[in-house]
């Protein structure tokens, strides 16, 4: 495992490895990166927005995976689904974009070939249905850069 990864990807690495030990009904959660090595009060925010909204997180989830209800979902998929949902969507702490390519990045190296494709979709489909205003923000902000660029340009 590369060891130059960033403290927001190790921290995201480890509450997937923790949602998943939960997930397994593990006593112990795995402890994949000490505190020393993540950005700990982000870990927090998102550990407590876990463990407050879980059930909402699946609703969401069973929502916008119609096909695949929660309890036949891959658990190390479902683990990235609920970290992304709490960080990204609830927790507002990452922007959109940002928060579903780190989730389909962690899929890549926890889940199976198609899981990233499955967390894309559902990720994708929640922003645009349920979560619009973030997208909007998403593209004001990003027109607000491209006119910046421009401007210092000229």
């Amino acid at each position: 495992m590369p060891e130059n990864i960033g403290a927001l990807r190790k921290t995201r690495m480890r509450l997937v490895q923790e949602e998943y030990a939960q997930i397994m009904g593990q006593d112990q959660p795995i402890e994949f990166y000490s505190d020393e090595e993540i950005d700990l009060d982000r870990y927090k925010k998102v550990k407590e927005i876990l463990e407050q909204k879980r059930e909402y997180i699946d609703s969401l989830i069973s929502k916008y995976s119609p096909k695949r209800p929660v309890p036949l979902i891959n658990k190390p998929d479902l683990a990235v689904l609920r970290v992304a949902i709490a960080e990204t969507f609830l927790g507002k702490l990452v922007p959109v974009k940002v928060g579903i390519n780190e989730a389909v990045e962690i899929a890549k190296r926890f889940g199976t070939q198609q899981s990233y494709k499955f967390i894309n979709g559902v990720l994708g489909s929640m922003l645009r249905e349920e979560f619009s205003e973030l997208l909007e923000q998403t593209q004001e902000q990003n027109q607000l850069k491209k006119e910046k660029q421009e401007d210092n340009k000229a």
